[in-house]
């Protein structure tokens, strides 16, 4: 049986969490996790504020809920790993399903399907390995400067809501890539 807690990011047993959210009455009674509504509403703490506990099923069977809504630079460190392994459906997961990849050497991708589909692509044409030389975070950023072993440098920006990737920016040195990894270089 899961044990009440007072901070809104605590527990997960089997597979239900239990929290407890301080809301005010005026605010949406939806959980930020399930986006379901409240339920077992609780006695109020004071005249404006209401505790209210949340019963939520995830898919997942375990979990703490902690690694479930992860910092950016949690993030950026399960996307290196993933990213190292050539994971496309793994790395696709960490994006929100509106998200938006946009490596400044290529046009924009918008969606979790597309993005999926770029690293798929880009995984079948080069081994690509991420060295990580610095993680910053700065509130729902992170940043990430990094190396190849070939020698290429380069850095991302990612903007991480609830612990998805909602914006990634890359920048890289495209011509050195192509060249490094004897691929066609465009004539445009």
């Amino acid at each position: 049986m899961p044990t009440s807690v007072t901070s809104p990011l605590k527990v997960c047993v089997k597979g239900i969490i239990k929290h407890k959210i301080i809301i005010s009455v005026k605010t949406s009674m939806k959980c930020r996790l399930s986006r379901r509504y409240f339920c077992s509403p609780t006695k109020p703490q004071n005249n404006n504020v209401k505790a209210k506990e949340c019963f939520c099923k995830l898919e997942a069977p375990f979990f703490n809920l902690k690694t479930i809504i992860m910092s950016p630079t949690q993030v950026i460190q399960k996307f290196v790993e993933l990213f190292n392994k050539a994971d496309a459906a793994g790395l696709a997961e960490l994006y929100h399903d509106d998200a938006i990849n946009h490596q400044v050497a290529n046009e924009p991708i918008i969606g979790k399907q597309a993005i999926f589909k770029m690293f798929e692509t880009e995984f079948a044409a080069a081994e690509m390995v991420c060295i990580v030389e610095n993680i910053f975070e700065d509130g729902n950023w992170g940043i990430l400067e990094w190396k190849d072993p070939l020698g290429l440098r380069g850095c991302g920006f990612f903007h991480i809501i609830d612990g998805k990737i909602k914006l990634q920016r890359g920048y890289w040195d495209k011509l050195s890539f192509l060249r490094q990894h004897k691929l066609p270089i465009p004539t445009e």
